[in-house]
């Protein structure tokens, strides 16, 4: 089990003597374990659509939002002109929710005249904050809050939706509005 999802001793200490009062106790609580990872991909994937919701009604009908929950967990967006391979958005490393970030794929030769991957980084650490580069992506950054979905209280805010969801389109337009600003609409 991750550390990070340990409860501390007595909350543990509480939940297994009252699974083990009984037998239907315990049955429940075996099937509540084990349904875990369902119920976090549930959560996810209600969050994502309503994230991806916001996204799309922020950002507006140029652009196309696609949800991801089977390879990596979050959301990508780019403009309908621009090439599949081409987005920015909010994602995992994997289907368990860690290590989330924000990032922009690299644009490389459709940048406008003059313009660079690295004067995009430039402007996207100037404008939204510092961020890396890897092979494929201009500018990552790992956003100030939410950046573990897995936690148990960041389920919870997933699940009530609103704050991470309002938290997380207002970053992705700021990044889709820098994006433009060297790209070009």
């Amino acid at each position: 089990m991750r550390e990070d999802l340990k409860m501390n001793p007595e909350e543990t200490d509480l939940i297994v003597k009252y699974s083990l009062s009984n037998e239907e106790t315990l049955t429940l609580a075996i099937k509540v374990a084990l349904a875990y990872p369902a119920l976090r991909r549930r959560i996810f994937s209600d969050f994502l659509c309503h994230l991806q919701e916001k996204v799309q009604e922020a950002l507006g009908s140029d652009w196309l939002t696609v949800v991801e929950i089977d390879a990596w967990v979050g959301i990508s967006a780019r403009r309908r002109k621009w090439p599949e391979t081409i987005s920015l958005g909010v994602r995992s490393d994997g289907v368990a929710g860690r290590y989330v970030y924000l990032w922009v794929k690299r644009f490389n030769a459709l940048l406008r005249e003059g313009q660079t991957d690295e004067m995009l980084k430039c402007e996207l650490d100037e404008q939204v904050g510092k961020g890396g580069t890897t092979k494929e992506a201009a500018w990552w950054m790992s956003p100030s809050k939410h950046r573990d979905w897995g936690t148990e209280g960041a389920l919870v805010e997933l699940y009530n939706r609103q704050r991470a969801a309002e938290y997380l389109t207002n970053l992705i337009v700021r990044i889709a509005e820098v994006v433009d600003s060297v790209v070009g609409p």
